[in-house]
């Protein structure tokens, strides 16, 4: 039942799935091997040098806020910007909020915590390159919307997840952040599913945020990158931008039912 849980999580969380009637996410496209590199942040930089610690086993034990931790996670830290992240994100469900509220929280949240720029050009690819500087902007603002709308939309299937920290590697301006989440679910089989954050430290006076999330290393930047290479092969950047533009129309139009 492992896979049906990852489906659920791969649809849910961070916004992994597109969901939208032209743009179809395939088991195949979203363990793609992510092999393009893009400025500012080279291929080589992507895998860290630096000791980490072992798993262990997560501690069935949580606060109240359902984020529980291994680490030593102090203020700045990439391990304190997830595990602050998702207490806000996990409060923001239990509290039953409405779609408009969660939406403005959610929004104010990752806002901060993730850099989407970075996110858009890995999704693009070489693809990228192909894109003026009005197009670029263009892609980074659609992208986020329908990842914010997307995410807040499915945050009631997170209610009374557990989040467990279990280990972090910095190598200078990256590191990556490795959890485990358990659905609510009431069978003992209910196993733990490995979430990886990737993040960046753009410079000496930015905070850590983050790029790409792996669950159990199917990568998010990896499946929107097959969708939008089709997509550009297809209809040129100008008609990604359209269809990224629809379906955040279409995600605003639910929002407000």
């Amino acid at each position: 039942m492992k896979k049906t849980r990852l489906i659920i999580l791969l649809s849910t969380w961070w916004s992994l799935s597109f969901a939208s009637e032209s743009m179809t996410v395939t088991s195949k496209s979203s363990v793609a091997n992510n092999t393009e590199s893009v400025a500012p942040l080279s291929k080589s930089n992507m895998t860290s040098s630096a000791s980490v610690t072992s798993i262990a086993k997560p501690t069935k034990k949580v606060n109240k806020s359902n984020v529980s931790s291994q680490l030593d996670c102090v203020n700045d830290s990439p391990c304190f910007v997830i595990k602050d992240t998702s207490i806000k994100v996990l409060s923001a469900i239990n509290k039953n909020l409405n779609e408009r509220q969660t939406l403005q929280l959610i929004t104010n949240v990752i806002e901060t915590s993730f850099n989407f720029e970075i996110m858009t050009k890995f999704a693009m690819g070489q693809n990228w390159k192909l894109a003026n500087d009005k197009e670029q902007t263009e892609l980074v603002e659609n992208f986020k919307n329908m990842l914010i709308f997307t995410y807040s939309s499915a945050l009631s299937k997170f209610r009374g997840a557990q989040i467990t920290l279990i280990k972090q590697s910095i190598n200078d301006r990256k590191a990556m952040v490795y959890t485990q989440v358990t659905l609510p679910n009431d069978s003992q089989n209910n196993q733990p599913i490995n979430v990886e954050y990737d993040l960046v430290k753009v410079n000496s006076s930015t905070n850590w945020q983050t790029y790409d999330i792996k669950i159990e290393n199917a990568s998010l930047v990896t499946t929107y990158r097959n969708q939008f290479n089709d997509i550009v092969a297809r209809s040129s950047v100008g008609g990604l931008i359209k269809e990224l533009k629809n379906r955040v129309t279409s995600l605003q139009r639910m929002e407000t039912k």
